[in-house]
């Protein structure tokens, strides 16, 4: 889903209504309506994704619960630095994999991801 489409120009009202009428029950039920559609938003571009995205959520989750509950300032800064280096992590992870299996594709003019070399 890109945001210069019909798709996106009717999601965008749906949410907005939800999340509008989620404020008067409870900023709770607010959270979890922006969660859902964040992870059906990025699940519409591309599925495979989802599980990264939920790893990802769910440690910066914990951290946050941890960071609330802890006031020890090296314990809290060792809790930021997980969180930071885990997403960082990823992502150099998941770009140089990417990248890799993009360049071996085109060496050996295969389609192993779906990526076509341009005649």
């Amino acid at each position: 889903m890109l945001f210069n489409s019909i798709i996106f120009a009717i999601f965008l009202p749906i949410v907005f209504l939800l999340y509008w009428f989620a404020t008067f029950k409870s900023v709770k039920l607010q959270n979890w309506v922006v969660v859902i559609a964040s992870f059906f938003f990025y699940g519409w571009w591309d599925w495979r994704f989802l599980s990264l995205l939920l790893i990802s959520t769910c440690v910066v989750f914990f951290v946050g619960i941890g960071l609330s509950k802890n006031e020890n300032p090296m314990t809290r800064k060792i809790l930021l630095l997980v969180s930071v280096l885990m997403n960082l992590g990823l992502l150099g992870f998941l770009s140089t994999t990417i990248s890799f299996w993009i360049i071996l594709s085109l060496r050996f003019h295969s389609s192993v991801t779906g990526y076509r070399q341009a005649r």
